[in-house]
């Protein structure tokens, strides 16, 4: 038998039943003999149907495909259909009895939707064939919202997009992050869509507008922008975008965004000051900060430290040539206690001075710390608004002037062989780089003492003496010994070697009998030390203690 094909018109709309759309396809119309095909605009697209992969694999699928498609426009008018056949029939088929006539029949649409419609014989009565139809149905589905990767930070593949942002700086004054976003409607037909955000960090971004009406294949330019709510802290949150039309899967976008703590970089080797005598005035240091980050910085600079730190800054200045890595860089002064504005990668000046004599809030040392060098720390406060700071540590090293006795030397005068009568050397010794200006005091009373027990009124000569002798106690007096010089300045250290001065020290006692006395060290604005003098000087003939046991000649 032979027949003839004829394929029915049906136009593409979502959401229609399969009543409505077999209605349609009831209806042949006269100019659309012999095919069945989609909607015109996906007759100049690429063929990408879920089952179309085998299609394009070959040039000559490829050269046919364009050839049906140009025949189909030009059959359909401005209307066009859906399905295709392969090959357009030049004549009747003809079946050979109980034979199989293969129809191959293609889905020309990229548009996500149902497709239905009929395959339609026509009734031959003269052969006695009736109308046959055979039911067509194909569901295309995807996306018709595609990105452009006109974006910086954004990674777009067709629908499905990540959109990154910079790292977000923390500021009480800080603007939100803005990205433009560029949306392709590939659809045949305007589409209404709508931006809906999902994840536990949709507060902290928004799609503006978020809704809008796409025009067939135009482009439309949404802004998302990323603003964290009040209290953030730094840390990493993301969320999902999901932009609902009403043909197709919808587009989604994943954002993410770090935010940061705003903060400068200081200049570590100006941050502390290095060997400050205690004797000196106002030290100054020019501590550089720098915007290493991406946003200007608004903030105020203040010193918090103890009551006694002597710190202030002196002065603040925007650097002016930033080529120029050193301190002496032209700069432009600015006021003080004022919000300063530094731009990225710009840099300012603040110029901290010290007063070590003024200073008393010094750190508390611990047991193997160095007794002559003192520690002092305070804060330079950098106030970005909003409650973030930053805390950077000032540290002051105060060299204070120390003295101590050279202890190889003996501060014994021994009765042996007339040693009492000779002059001996005390070292005082400076380990510290500062000058030590000093003078000795005597310490009266020192205990134990004679004086201080065996000293009764209106003593008869030589009941003291003799006292002193029967108690084996030496006598605490002044007078037993002269130093010199009393006082004088010892100079500090020098190349790794501490500063050193001698002092003569002679014993004179008034009287033959053993002494002790203790001097004091004290040094201007340092540490000093005390030292004992012990001497004794050979008991001799006397006639206060003759008769009464005691050797005319004898050693203590």
């Amino acid at each position: 038998s032979q027949i003839s094909c004829l394929c029915a018109a049906a136009k593409y709309q979502a959401g229609e039943d399969y009543a409505h759309l077999v209605a349609q396809a009831s209806v042949v119309h006269a100019n659309k003999p012999g095919l069945i095909l989609g909607n015109v605009h996906e007759k100049v697209n690429t063929f990408a149907s879920k089952g179309g992969t085998g299609f394009l694999q070959s040039r000559t699928n490829e050269q046919q495909r364009q050839r049906l498609t140009q025949l189909a426009v030009g059959q359909a008018g401005d209307q066009g259909l859906a399905f295709a056949l392969e090959q357009a029939p030049t004549a009747p088929y003809c079946i050979a009895p109980k034979g199989l006539l293969v129809l191959p029949l293609r889905c020309m649409s990229t548009i996500p939707g149902l497709y239905e419609d009929e395959l339609v014989v026509p009734a031959i009565p003269e052969k006695g064939l009736p109308e046959a139809r055979l039911p067509v149905r194909v569901e295309v589905v995807g996306p018709v919202l595609q990105l452009t990767k006109a974006t910086v930070g954004l990674t777009a593949n067709g629908s499905q997009g990540r959109l990154q942002f910079p790292p977000f700086v923390l500021a009480d004054a800080a603007a939100p992050a803005q990205k433009k976003l560029h949306v392709v409607n590939i659809s045949p037909q305007p589409l209404d869509v709508a931006w809906t955000g999902e994840g536990e960090g949709q507060g902290h971004f928004d799609v503006q507008p978020c809704t809008a009406t796409i025009a067939c294949g135009a482009t439309t330019t949404f802004t998302c922008s990323f603003c964290p709510a009040p209290g953030a802290g730094p840390g990493r949150t993301a969320c999902v975008f999901r932009c609902a039309s009403p043909v197709g899967e919808p587009l989604t976008l994943a954002m993410e965004a770090s935010t940061i703590i705003p903060s400068l970089n200081p200049d570590p080797k100006a941050l502390k000051f290095k060997e400050c005598p205690v004797t000196s005035g106002r030290i100054q240091k020019t501590i550089r900060l720098t915007n290493a980050q991406a946003t200007p910085l608004h903030f105020t600079v203040a010193l918090d430290g103890p009551p006694g730190a002597a710190m202030e800054v002196v002065s603040v200045a925007r650097v002016a040539c930033q080529a120029d890595p050193d301190a002496t860089a032209p700069k432009d002064p600015l006021k003080l206690n004022a919000t300063y504005t530094i731009a990225s990668r710009a840099a300012l000046d603040v110029v901290v001075g010290f007063t070590p004599i003024e200073c008393s809030a010094f750190v508390e040392q611990g047991p193997g710390d160095n007794t002559h060098v003192r520690n002092v720390v305070t804060h330079m406060v950098l106030d970005f608004g909003g409650g973030q700071k930053q805390r950077i540590s000032v540290e002051a090293h105060v060299h204070f002037p120390i003295l101590t006795v050279d202890k190889k030397h003996p501060l014994v005068f021994a009765p042996q062989g007339n040693d009492a009568a000779w002059a001996k050397t005390v070292e005082l010794i400076n380990p510290s780089i500062v000058p030590a200006t000093f003078e000795l005091q005597y310490v009266p009373n020192f205990k134990p003492v004679s004086t201080q027990t065996l000293a009764p009124p209106a003593a008869k000569p030589g009941d003291r003496l003799q006292k002193a002798v029967a108690a084996q106690l030496p006598i605490d007096a002044e007078a037993a010994f002269r130093i010199s010089p009393m006082r004088g300045v010892v100079p500090g250290k020098a190349k790794h070697e501490a500063g050193r001065l001698a002092l003569r020290v002679e014993f004179t006692p008034p009287s033959a009998a053993p002494f002790c006395s203790v001097y004091r060290v004290d040094v201007q604005h340092g540490v000093g030390c005390e030292f004992e003098l012990k001497g004794n000087r050979p008991l001799q003939e006397h006639s206060d203690i003759m008769g009464q046991g005691l050797p005319q000649k004898g050693k203590w």
